[in-house]
């Protein structure tokens, strides 16, 4: 380490660390360090180190405490991998997977202007007809009121499909968090429902209820089955059978 970073070996520790270590991981390895040392846990983290020549490269660094017999940490002893090729090869799967997910949107062009005109055609009969009904002698609100709630569900289910997109174009690392499987078929189902209907392909959906959340990139899973069912849609094009999506 004394090598590889061109740190003098004995000294300032912390102002040998600050210099080492990336400004922007810092803060997180001196909180997660110094909660080790208090707790006498081992260490593990990811973290940028500066090489000799100026270069920061990712390490996986561990560190593990050695005790005497009554169980007291004497001294700390340490590992650091240097992972910077395994990181630019999760970077560049990150880009092709973001690069996939966008070209696929190309295919559903079509099929989303279709999912969208819909409630803006609604939104614009339903703003049509409660003009009507105050223009009434005397106006009718209750109608009225009913074509503008109309009008906020059209709105609402428009924004829901504008979100839907967004999060698949969206770039980012991926991200595990609980998510509702089931909620995210049905997200693409409705994304693709266009898609299948072009082509007399009907859907049928067999769900199995109370699944429990699971532990997943949600982006990653949503390409995912958006993948499966379009190519299910592609190989029935020609004949129009059905789409059945089971979890």
């Amino acid at each position: 380490m004394v090598e590889y970073t061109g740190l003098p070996q004995l000294g300032d520790e912390e102002r040998s660390r600050k210099t080492a270590i990336h400004p922007d991981d810092l803060d997180r390895i001196l909180r997660r360090w110094g909660a080790s040392v208090a707790s006498g846990e081992p260490f593990e983290e990811e973290m940028r180190f500066r090489r000799t020549d100026g270069e920061y490269r990712w390490f996986l660094n561990r560190v593990v405490p050695l005790r005497d017999k009554r169980g007291k940490v004497v001294k700390w002893y340490g590992a650091a991998t240097d992972i910077q090729d395994r990181k630019r090869a999760g970077e560049l799967q990150a880009e092709l997977a973001h690069i996939n997910r966008v070209s696929a949107m190309g295919e559903l062009v079509a099929s989303i202007s279709h999912e969208l005109a819909q409630p803006l055609t609604a939104t614009a009969n339903n703003a049509k007809a409660s003009l009507r009904w105050l223009q009434r002698d005397p106006p009718d609100l209750t109608e009225a009121r009913k074509g503008t709630e109309r009008i906020i569900e059209a709105g609402a289910f428009a924004s829901e499909i504008i979100n839907r997109l967004r999060s698949l174009y969206k770039k980012c690392p991926p991200q595990r968090e609980l998510a509702d499987v089931n909620g995210i078929i049905h997200e693409m189902l409705t994304l693709l429902k266009g898609e299948a209907s072009e082509y007399s392909i009907a859907i049928r959906m067999e769900l199995a209820a109370q699944l429990p959340k699971t532990m997943v990139d949600r982006v990653q899973l949503q390409q995912v089955f958006m993948n499966l069912m379009l190519n299910g849609i592609e190989a029935m094009k020609d004949s129009g059978r059905e789409l059945r999506v089971r979890s």
